[in-house]
């Protein structure tokens, strides 16, 4: 499934983490595409999660428990009734009652991969970016402490079968990288997914 967080936003002129939305349609929609599935796995792709962790919307799965995604203010304390009054559930609630597999999201340039709740959260690495293959120093700026964190360029590999999901990180050559004999695409994380 994917998710626009930038449509109800945008058209709300948000200036607050609270302001940022899926929009209740889009909720409805994903409430309802989540309860219907009977897929073995199911992914979820969004740009960044919607609230993030600071006002630049940065952040995996540290920035998860707070605003429309998990329901909590910057401050711990629970916002979600009050902010999103007649919606059933936080974001990653409703993930987790029915059993998503993984969400990829971007907006942050590097690799992290992280779990919370049994889900895995896939920061894709952006292929285009020279990060030089080292962990980049905006990771913990941005709030990732936990998990396996690289650095760009790169891209990701997803097998799917009926047992199980294989997913590589293939970190790509830089130019400079190119220009010399260890210039080859390496595969640089990988981790499976058995079937729930």
């Amino acid at each position: 499934m994917v998710l626009d967080p930038f449509w109800f936003t945008q058209k709300q002129r948000a200036n607050d983490n609270w302001g940022r939305t899926l929009g209740a349609t889009q909720y409805q929609w994903l409430k309802r595409t989540l309860e219907a599935s009977k897929a073995k796995y199911k992914f979820i792709f969004i740009h960044r999660l919607v609230g993030g962790a600071n006002s630049q919307n940065r952040g995996g799965a540290e920035a998860a428990p707070f605003y429309e995604w998990r329901g909590k203010n910057v401050d711990g304390s629970d916002g979600f009734k009050q902010n999103r009054p007649g919606w059933a559930a936080p974001i990653h609630q409703l993930l987790v009652q029915n059993k998503v597999s993984v969400v990829f999201h971007g907006h942050d340039h590097f690799y992290a991969k992280q779990e919370l709740d049994g889900i895995v959260y896939q920061l894709v690495p952006q292929l285009g970016y020279s990060g030089n293959g080292r962990a980049p120093h905006s990771a913990s700026e941005y709030g990732y402490v936990n998990g396996t964190i690289l650095g760009s360029p790169g891209y990701m590999r997803v097998t799917v079968s009926n047992e199980r999901i294989a997913a590589d990180f293939v970190r790509t050559p830089t130019m400079k990288e190119q220009n010399r004999d260890s210039g080859a695409a390496k595969v640089a994380d990988s981790y499976t997914i058995e079937r729930r």
